[in-house]
C-alpha cells in the first residue's frame, strides 16, 4: 500500500505558511487541535513512537477551512483522496488484531485473483472460505461471483469481528448515520460491504448505550388514577339512577329538499354502562329539556345527572332552578314523605 507521508507533509507546510500569514488563523488552528486532544479524538506522539515502516503507518493529510465571521471559525477537513487509504489501513489493522493471521497462511491464487488463506478447521475464518485481496484485506470468497449489477465489495465483503474497538467505532458511525435505526436495518446496510462476526450482539449493546436511542425508547410514566366517584361504585341501584349525559353532532339530514342539522344526546348509566340515545333538533335549552323528559318517561328519574359545562346544559340548570324556586317545597316534602322518598 502506498504511503501518504508526502501528501501529509505538503499539507502541513501549507498550513504552517498560512499560520505565518494569518496569526488569527494560527490561534484558531492551535485551539482546535488542543480541543481534539482534550476530547481524546487525537493523541500526540513523539518521534520515537512512530512506526515508520512503509505500509504500517498511515498519515491523514488535512487542511483547515477558516471563516472569522462564523461561530465555529475553523474546521478541519480530511483529504478525500487519502481517506480511502486510511480506511484500508484501519480495516487491515482491525483484522490482524482480531484474527492473528500472517502471510504464511496464503496458499494459492483463486479464480477471483484473491489469495486464499490456509486456516484450520476450527478457526473462525474457516466457514467463510476466506481470501485476501490486493490490499491485504481478508474477504469472503463465496458463490456470488456471477451476480450482475452489484459492486465487487458486495460479492466479497470484508470480514471483521465486532469485538474489535475499530469495528465498534465503525458500527457506531453507521448507527448514527442511518438515523439510530435498529440493528436489523443497520446490519443490512453494513452487509453491502462487510461481514461482521457478532455484529448483531455488539450493535444491540451500542444501541442500549446510545443516549438518543434511550430517549426514543423511553415511555412516559403513567400517572396514578384518582379514586372512582361513589356514583360509579353503588351496585345495588336500578339502571340510570346515576346518569352521565353528553351531546354529539351535528348530523346532516334531509327534510324535503333541505339539509338541516340534527344533534344526538347520549345518556349512560354510571354503574351498568347502559346507554340511551335521544335525537333533538337544535342546541337549545328547550330541546335539551324535551330530550330529558323523554328519557325520564322511558327509564326513570335519576338521583344524579353528570355532564360537562355545555351552554345548553347550563341554561337548563338555570331554568330548572328558576322553576324550582316557584314550587312549594314544603308541600312536596310532605308528599314525598308519604311515599317514603327521602
Amino acid at each position: 500500500m502506498l504511503t501518504s507521508r508526502a501528501a501529509a507533509w505538503t499539507r502541513l507546510m501549507q498550513i504552517e505558511s498560512k499560520m505565518d500569514r494569518n496569526p488569527e488563523f494560527g490561534q484558531e488552528y492551535v485551539k482546535k487541535m488542543q480541543y481534539y486532544i482534550e476530547q481524546n479524538y487525537i493523541v500526540p506522539l513523539d518521534e520515537k513512537d512512530l512506526n515508520t515502516v512503509e505500509g504500517e503507518t498511515w498519515y491523514l493529510p488535512h487542511f483547515a477551512v477558516f471563516n472569522p465571521n462564523k461561530l465555529g471559525k475553523i474546521r478541519i477537513v480530511l483529504d478525500a483522496s487519502d481517506w480511502k487509504g486510511g480506511e484500508i489501513y484501519l480495516l487491515r489493522l482491525a483484522q490482524r488484531e482480531s484474527f492473528n493471521f500472517t502471510n504464511d497462511l496464503v496458499k494459492s491464487t483463486s479464480s477471483t485473483n484473491f489469495l486464499s488463506l490456509d486456516v484450520e478447521k476450527g478457526d473462525v475464518l474457516y466457514k467463510f472460505n476466506s481470501a485476501t485481496d490486493q490490499d491485504g484485506l481478508v474477504r469472503t470468497n463465496g458463490r456470488l461471483q456471477r451476480i450482475p449489477r452489484v459492486s465487487p465489495e458486495f460479492k466479497n465483503p470484508i470480514i471483521l469481528h465486532a469485538e474489535n474497538r475499530i469495528v465498534q467505532l465503525l458500527l457506531s458511525s453507521y448507527h448514527e448515520r442511518l438515523g439510530h435505526w435498529g440493528p436489523d436495518y443497520t446490519l443490512a446496510e453494513l452487509r453491502t460491504r462487510f461481514e461482521i462476526i457478532k455484529g448483531r450482539t455488539i450493535l444491540k449493546s451500542l444501541q442500549r448505550g446510545c443516549k438518543k436511542c434511550q430517549i426514543a425508547r423511553a415511555k412516559p410514566s403513567i400517572p396514578i388514577m384518582g379514586q372512582l366517584p361513589p356514583e360509579r361504585l353503588d351496585s345495588h341501584v336500578i339502571p340510570f339512577t346515576y346518569t352521565g349525559c353528553d351531546m354529539f353532532g351535528p348530523i346532516m339530514t334531509k327534510v324535503g329538499r333541505r339539509e338541516v342539522k340534527r344533534y344526538g344526546m347520549i345518556f349512560t348509566c354510571l354503574v351498568t354502562r347502559t346507554i340511551h340515545l335521544e335525537l333533538y333538533t337544535s342546541m337549545t335549552t328547550d330541546s335539551f329539556l324535551m330530550a330529558l323528559r323523554r328519557f325520564f318517561a322511558h327509564h326513570t328519574v335519576p338521583a344524579k345527572i353528570l355532564s360537562d359545562c355545555g351552554s345548553n346544559f347550563r341554561g337548563a340548570k338555570k331554568e330548572l332552578a328558576d322553576e324550582t324556586s316557584k314550587l312549594n317545597l314544603n308541600e312536596i316534602a310532605d308528599k314525598m314523605a308519604q311515599l317514603n322518598v327521602e
